[in-house]
């Protein structure tokens, strides 16, 4: 039977005063201010700031303009059509590596590679030329990011092309982070905690590391914090990053080159600079060993398998870094004169591309060293994943002393990325992975299964709109071919779509090939690693069909709002009786008057991955009314969480799932490609749930992929905003709020284009949560 079947983009309203409530939709705000956000910043700053009480604060706030490549390592976050990189601007970053890039979560949701490039190493973004702009092949979000509660609040950026300059180190002991240590952060953020002042130029400012305990038990985050945050700032404030630095980093003193370690990730705060108020950072230390495996896989496998952290650190010492340990283990060479040629011999990974072997020669051991290029004569498998290599010079060339130094390479090193069960991994194929080892004009990506449970069986799932997919199950060690899932059983959006299942056995390791069943196919996909036997006990909604249910003491509290306390209820949806293609209508209603009715939360959640889909709190401007629609994908395992916006509330509910058909005059309307369609927005229309705004969505008709679409929107009475919504997984294609038709009030223009198996929302709505009134929205194909 078809499964529509466990996080949703929680709401995260935008704030300037006040603490942390136990209501959902007060959560503190992000440090990355979106594009409605960006507006409200921009034009309304100085009505803000006197509603709330505030003056305005100096700096970053409080810090000093940054030197010119005072940190060459700093990265601006761009959109990719704005030529202006100061204009472009939404978010900071660090490079870690000359490829990989560390940023915050929350600064990528909606976000496609191919709208993003980077600036390296600017320090003033208005002026031209300062800093090496580079585009992004691959966004990488944490598995464990939560929306709602901004916990594992981090991502990686794979770039286009290697960047120059010095990296940022990843913290490797946590001594160095400790509280009262001070901290320096930086960024191109708001300096005024509201009225929307960018500085063109880089700013700093230190901050000192503060004791999570006491930043939860501030008034301001009333023990939400969790133990991947790391808090810093005064207690009397005046110092802090603010709206715009997300992302960029918090670095704390180092005994290694070039000074600093990057502790922390700008996330959030309540406000920002204010007295007993923390800015919260994501603790990078605890996700070191996901970010080393993929900047340097093979390396990181190495550093798990041997217990050793810090690629700089010599916890043996013998004179060697780990590092260096992992990529000559006997650090011996071995030289030998044959047929006229110097040959030199030294045991290294069969696999390293994190390495570049650089032989050198010295009249003595006291040095000066000069590299030399030898040629390569063998690589000879001594077994245990270890070759035998040995390069050659001329005989004549057998003067003084040589060595071999491992030195960090620039190139994007393949190899075995961490997949943690249960949990998953969003990425793509491209000609930049490795090939395939016996399929010819085919690329892969492998995953080392982390901790996967034994004696019981696990469930692998991979899923790709742009590709058909095979999914290989292989030893670890040996790389044999234990399973392949390759045979079209007709899930995902274009049938393509791969499972399987096994059972893991003690002593094994396990790796997973990600690869397509096509020669040269290239895409996106997800790769999930789940338990179907944990949702065994889970009730069941089936569409068409309407539970009534009750919150209670005696129910769960939801993880993916841990500390706060909110009390849950999960179904698996069933949507054998949807139709192909049909949209799943989810609301839940509690008893009662708003006053005394649960305050209802609804959150769609991918049980295979575990990540959520989308959330709502008010559906139709009513506390005691959520409500959902999608598009589910065939084959895919979906969770419904039934909950409330309030902590511990508790009450009666019905939870009903229907299939609306979309039409003219229905809550969810239809148009078609080339149509137009007169709309109404009122005080009784439903609600955007990141927004407030009210809205009204249409189905727009099957399009042919590849040819981009225009969509626009035309309102006398109201400022128009338009977002284009992928119908199955609810994210965000494109917005826009101008651009549209000449007349009325800052009219909408969209434009994107279709891909294979893809439906789409278009959401006619406003930028003003009190704004309302009569409409146009027409679509077309763009010439």
């Amino acid at each position: 039977m078809s499964r529509c079947t466990l996080p949703t983009t929680f709401l995260i309203s935008l704030l300037l005063s006040g603490a942390a409530s136990a209501d959902r939709r007060e959560l503190v705000e992000s440090r990355h201010p979106n594009a409605m956000e960006e507006r409200r910043y921009r034009e309304k700053a100085t009505e803000d700031l006197v509603r709330d009480g505030f003056q305005p604060m100096p700096r970053i706030i409080g810090g000093k303009a940054a030197a010119d490549g005072e940190y060459p390592w700093m990265v601006a976050l761009v959109a990719a059509a704005e030529a202006d990189s100061y204009d472009g601007l939404f978010c900071g970053a660090s490079l870690i590596h000359p490829r990989w890039v560390l940023t915050a979560a929350h600064c990528l949701e909606g976000q496609r590679a191919e709208d993003i490039e980077v600036v390296v190493g600017a320090t003033d973004l208005a002026e031209p030329g300062d800093g090496q702009r580079i585009g992004v092949e691959e966004i990488i979000i944490a598995p464990g990011y939560n929306a709602g509660t901004s916990d594992a609040d981090f991502a990686l950026l794979r770039l286009s092309e290697a960047a120059e300059g010095p990296v940022m180190p990843l913290l490797d002991d946590p001594q160095l982070a400790l509280p009262g240590v001070l901290a320096t952060v930086i960024g191109w953020g708001d300096t005024t905690n509201g009225r929307g002042n960018f500085p063109t130029r880089l700013q700093e400012v230190e901050v000192p590391l503060v004791d999570l305990a006491e930043a939860n038990a501030s008034a301001a985050y009333l023990g939400t914090l969790t133990e991947n945050m790391l808090p810093a700032g005064f207690a009397e404030g005046g110092k802090d990053s603010c709206s715009g630095d997300s992302g960029g980093p918090l670095m704390v003193p180092s005994p290694f080159a070039p000074g600093w370690m990057q502790a922390g990730v700008v996330s959030f705060g309540s406000g920002c600079a204010l007295p007993d108020v923390y800015g919260i950072y994501t603790r990078i230390g605890n996700f070191r060993d996901f970010i080393t495996g993929h900047i340097r896989p093979n390396y990181a496998a190495w550093e798990q398998a041997t217990q050793r952290t810090g690629e700089l650190r010599d916890p043996d010492a013998n004179g060697f870094t780990n590092f260096e340990d992992f990529a000559l283990p006997d650090h011996q060479l071995g030289q030998v004169v044959e047929s006229g040629k110097l040959r030199i011999s030294y045991l290294r990974p069969s696999v390293a591309p994190e390495v570049d072997y650089v032989l050198e020669n010295a009249a003595t051991l006291a040095g000066p060293w000069t590299a030399l290029e030898p040629d390569f004569v063998s690589a000879v498998d001594q077994g245990g994943g270890l070759s035998l290599w040995t390069v050659e010079l001329p005989e004549s060339a057998n003067n003084g002393v040589f060595r071999v130094r491992a030195a960090f390479s620039s190139r994007l090193a393949t190899g075995p990325r961490p997949l943690e069960f249960p949990g998953g991994a969003r990425g793509g194929l491209d000609a930049s992975d490795e090939p395939h080892p016996t399929l010819a004009a085919r690329w892969m990506k492998r995953y080392r299964l982390v901790e996967a449970p034994l004696g019981g069986p696990l469930s692998l799932s991979l899923r790709s709109g742009d590709f058909d997919a095979r999914l290989e199950l292989v030893d670890g060690e040996t790389g044999a071919a234990l399973q392949i899932a390759s045979d079209n059983q007709g899930l995902g959006r274009n049938g393509g779509d791969e499972i399987l299942s096994f059972t893991p056995e003690a002593g094994r390791s396990y790796e997973l090939r990600v690869t397509s069943a096509q020669d040269g196919a290239t895409g996106s996909f997800e790769l999930s690693a789940w338990d179907p036997a944990g949702f065994a006990t889970t009730p069941v909604l089936a569409p068409p069909q309407s539970i009534a249910g009750t919150l209670s003491a005696a129910d769960d509290f939801d993880p993916l709002s841990l500390p706060a306390s909110y009390l849950k209820d999960d179904f698996l949806l069933d949507c054998s009786a949807v139709p192909a293609g049909g949209v799943v209508e989810l609301r839940m209603r509690s008893k009662g008057r708003a006053a005394v009715g649960i305050d209802d939360f609804l959150t769609l959640i991918d049980a295979e991955s575990g990540r959520v889909i989308n959330g709502n709190d008010d559906f139709a401007g009513k506390t005691n009314d959520a409500g959902l629609r999608f598009i589910p994908v065939p084959g895919k395992s979906y969770l419904l969480r039934a909950s409330s916006a309030v902590e511990r509330d508790s009450g009666s509910y019905t939870l009903s799932g229907s299939v609306p058909v979309p039409g003219a005059t229905t809550p969810l309307a239809a148009i078609g490609i080339g149509a137009s369609a007169a709309g109404k927005l009122a005080a009784s229309s439903e609600l955007d749930e990141r927004y407030f705004t009210f809205k009204r969505d249409y189905l727009l008709a099957p399009a042919v992929a590849g040819r981009e679409i225009f969509v626009t929107l035309a309102a006398a009475k109201f400022d128009a905003y338009l977002i284009v919504l992928d119908a199955s997984d609810l994210s965000v294609v494109t917005e826009a709020d101008s651009g549209g038709p000449v007349g009325g009030r800052d009219n909408a223009r969209a434009t994107f284009t279709p891909r294979a198996g893809h439906r789409y929302l278009i959401r006619a709505t406003t930028y003003d949560p009190r704004q309302r009134g009569a409409f146009t929205l027409a679509t077309g194909l763009a010439p």
